[in-house]
């Protein structure tokens, strides 16, 4: 097998790296074997190479070359690719065998285990090294691509918004997103094959680094023995030559001189005698550890050293393998990495998504945008919103104006002439014109404390006061509804009433009382109001205006609505009219005549034909468009009078307001925060409803914060279509809010203090089938209630989807 071929088998591709532990140890071991004869093979040829070049030079001189035709330059030189192949099939000779000798001599000597401890541990630093590149490598790609995932979540959520440019540029900015967030994953699966390396690397350098300790311990265990053995024998020889000497000298008769003592008893022969004994022990010691020495090296040159040699030689090459293997992974997962994202950002020609549809690349996305497209539609999208004023503009005198001869006095006998019109409720003491009392109008002239006829257009004069039953006709209209005129909303309040009552038909001598009262307390709708003051008549004062349907209309027999007649010197408005603190105190007094507080969300959904009322859409526009980034909104209290004042006016028509523009709200943002929650509170079953109240504290009491989440979602999809309509777009306006929480300090922690008792209790409305659905229980399960809040704010896009 060619080398260059054992390399690209040993080398393995992205398809091998996920391995069972079976199948990972039998390849290390082949990796291991293959390693090691490759690095034999190849060190041994090119010092045979060397060698052969070093000869050459020396002994023969190279020719010159002769000039080729086909290149004049100078000779052709061989590439390196080809010379490199060469050298590679370049047959093994009797070098190789010289190499492998050498290097078994070098590792099987004394030097031997110090060399290889030394390159092991240098393998095993470089294995580390390289796991903590990787690491780092890892947590770098981590980072980047959890923000580039991050900002393309906040700027997905941002495009649809209406503040934003629609059309082709918000579709192909949606598109530009999503590759962001394609190049995103490919960063996240990289910095995660990256950290997975680095612990294979890490595991590696600790493998290694243990047997390194092992075979560390047992070449050193067996190199001090023999050396010791070598020690003891040395010991023995210089006691034996020692002994030898003085045996010698015994046996001459040769005294040791510089010795002085006293003569011993033993005599020459005796003492002769005793260092031959002496002697002799001492040889066959010397001989034993002569012996002892020679058995220890040769075990440890024919056994051990082998053994040690070649483990830590297989430990090097399993480290250099693995970190060699770890880097063709780290080349390969970047080649991956760069090529993913360059197909995202350009695919190819015949490349298909998951849709079967040809992908376009970045460029061409940008290329789809059409911007005078997307300027016409937008321009052209309000033309159904304008209001053409209807009729020619001229100048009509208002009837106070007028000369005496133009008072309307006609009208008396039209209304006598028409008995089957019912007549108005008033605020007088009801009579008829036939049968008027002795201070009746009709018995005496009018004096200055009465009004006139033509007066009836007008106000009373300022010492009249108010009237007793505490409604104030005398204010402008409800918004959006014109009482001089056609209506200007989109109702019709001049057909017949909902009861069914027709005001047109027979004499009340055959319907009936008008408004549940007898003929005899009706009264002429043109007779004028008395002068006094009305705590001065006990007979006038004491009755209270008539109860009248909500959208049952008040006119007179002449059609001209009851409302038309105002003050003088106030005209009725055309169109809305915003509050401005004391303009519309007087729709305070007057009864609703389209409730929207008060009223549940199904009844409202079946009269308006909307999931979400008006009410809630309007607050949330104004405070995205002025009020995300003011210091605790929803948590400062706003002025009580504009909250109320902008009660009534939704009460009575929703349809005109448009919260687009500050001042109908008095610029006060904190009265629109204050308004949303009255509604809510107001509201005769709670948001998240009193029949699932105890659900939604069982499961904000669960301390897993997934498991919690899943409850949560699971009763939120229970809940009626206009609570689950109402309930999403308000926490998708509360996860705008707490966005912001570095400037507004409104945090879902807060939030959800504040909406928590608002969304969930019953206000006193009733309780509701859970054992804690009295106010009692709303007390107790405050903290709960909060819970359940923050849980669905800290989970808006995963419980709600954001398609706005």
């Amino acid at each position: 097998m060619k080398p260059e071929r054992a390399i690209k088998e040993c080398t393995l591709t992205p398809a091998h790296f996920k391995l069972s532990p079976s199948d990972s140890t039998v390849l290390r071991g082949a990796c291991r074997v293959l390693q090691t004869l490759f690095a034999s093979f190849s060190s041994s040829l090119s010092q045979t190479i060397s060698f052969e070049r070093k000869a050459k030079m020396a002994d023969v001189q190279p020719p010159e070359p002769s000039p080729s035709p086909e290149i004049p330059d100078g000779p052709r030189e061989t590439p390196p690719a080809e010379e490199s192949q060469q050298l590679m099939q370049a047959p093994p000779n009797e070098n190789d065998e010289q190499l492998k000798a050498q290097l078994e001599k070098v590792t099987l000597s004394d030097v031997g285990l110090t060399a290889l401890l030394g390159r092991l541990k240098q393998s095993i630093a470089s294995a580390r090294d390289f796991a903590a590149f990787l690491k780092k490598r890892s947590i770098i790609e981590q980072e980047h691509a959890e923000d580039l995932k991050k900002l393309s979540r906040a700027t997905h959520d941002s495009i649809r918004r209406p503040e934003h440019r629609q059309g082709s540029y918000a579709g192909a900015y949606e598109e530009i997103v999503k590759i962001q967030d394609g190049m995103s994953e490919h960063g996240l699966q990289f910095a995660l094959s990256l950290h997975q390396m680095s612990d294979d690397l890490q595991d590696l350098g600790a493998n290694v680094e243990r047997g390194r300790k092992h075979w560390k311990q047992v070449g050193t265990n067996a190199e001090k023995r023999v050396l010791d053995a070598e020690n003891a024998m040395d010991k023995a020889k210089s006691k034996y030559d020692s002994l030898a000497e003085q045996y010698d000298r015994a046996r001459t008769g040769d005294r040791q001189s510089g010795r002085f003592g006293l003569k011993g008893p033993k005599s020459a022969a005796q003492q002769e005698e005793d260092l031959l004994k002496k002697l002799q022990a001492a040889d066959a010691d010397y001989l034993s550890k002569v012996q002892a020495a020679k058995s220890q090296r040769q075990e440890l040159i024919s056994t051990l050293r082998p053994q040690f040699t070649k483990s830590l030689q297989d430990l090097i090459f399993e480290c250099d393998s693995g970190v060699t293997l770890q880097m063709q992974k780290f080349a390969t997962f970047n080649e991956k990495l760069l090529l993913g994202n360059g197909l995202i950002v350009s695919p190819l020609k015949n490349q298909t998504n998951g849709a079967g549809a040809q992908p376009r690349s970045l460029r061409d996305v940008v290329r789809t945008i059409d911007n005078t497209t997307d300027f016409n539609r937008y321009v052209l999208g309000f033309t159904g919103q304008s209001s053409p004023r209807i009729g020619e503009i001229k100048y009509e005198q208002h009837p106070t104006l007028r000369p005496a001869k133009q008072t309307p006095t006609p009208a008396v006998s039209s209304f006598n002439a028409q008995p089957s019109q019912p007549p108005p409720r008033t605020e007088q003491q009801p009579s008829t014109p036939g049968n008027a009392p002795p201070h009746s109008p009709y018995n005496r002239p009018p004096s200055s404390g009465a009004p006139q006829i033509g007066q009836l257009s007008g106000v009373p004069p300022s010492s009249q006061g108010h009237p007793p039953s505490g409604r104030d006709f005398s204010g402008p209209p409800p918004a959006g509804r014109d009482f001089s005129g056609p209506p200007t909303s989109g109702r019709d309040f001049s057909g017949p009433p909902p009861s069914g009552r027709d005001f047109s038909g027979p004499p009340p001598s055959q319907h009936g009382p008008s408004y549940g009262r007898p003929p005899s307390q009706t009264r002429d709708p043109y007779q004028p109001q008395p002068s006094p003051d009305y705590r001065s008549q006990p007979s006038q004062s004491s009755p209270m205006l008539p109860q009248m349907p909500a959208h049952e209309p008040l006119s007179l027999s002449g059609g001209v609505p009851l409302a038309s007649y105002r003050p003088n010197g106030h005209h009725t408005p055309s169109g809305p009219q915003p509050p401005s603190g004391h303009g519309n105190n007087q729709l305070h007094h007057l009864p609703p005549t389209n409730p929207v507080f008060g009223v549940s969300l199904e009844e409202l959904f079946r009269r308006d034909g909307s999931a979400v009322p008006m009410i809630v859409y309007q607050c949330i526009q104004a405070v995205d468009m002025f009020g995300l980034e003011v210091e605790g909104i929803y948590r400062t209290s706003g002025s009580n009078p504009h909250i109320m004042e902008m009660k009534q006016m939704f009460d009575h028509d929703s349809s005109s307001l448009d919260f687009r523009d500050p001042s109908t709200f008095s610029h006060d943002i904190s009265s629109v925060a204050g308004l949303i929650k009255l509604f809510f509170r107001s509201l005769p079953n709670p948001l998240l409803t009193s029949a699932h109240y105890s659900e939604f504290i069982s499961a904000a009491q669960i301390p897993d914060d997934v498991l919690r989440r899943d409850s949560l979602h699971a009763i939120i999809n229970a809940l009626p279509d206009p609570n689950y309509a109402t309930l999403r777009i308000l926490m998708l306006h509360l996860n705008r809010v707490q966005q912001r929480h570095a400037v507004n300090r409104m945090t879902a922690q807060n939030l959800a203090i504040v909406w928590g008792p608002t969304l969930m209790s019953n206000g006193g409305a009733g309780a509701g089938p859970g054992p804690a659905a009295g106010p009692m229980g709303d007390i107790r399960d405050a903290g709960w209630q909060a819970k359940v809040v923050e849980t669905i704010l800290l989970n808006t896009l995963q419980i709600f989807d954001d398609d706005e």
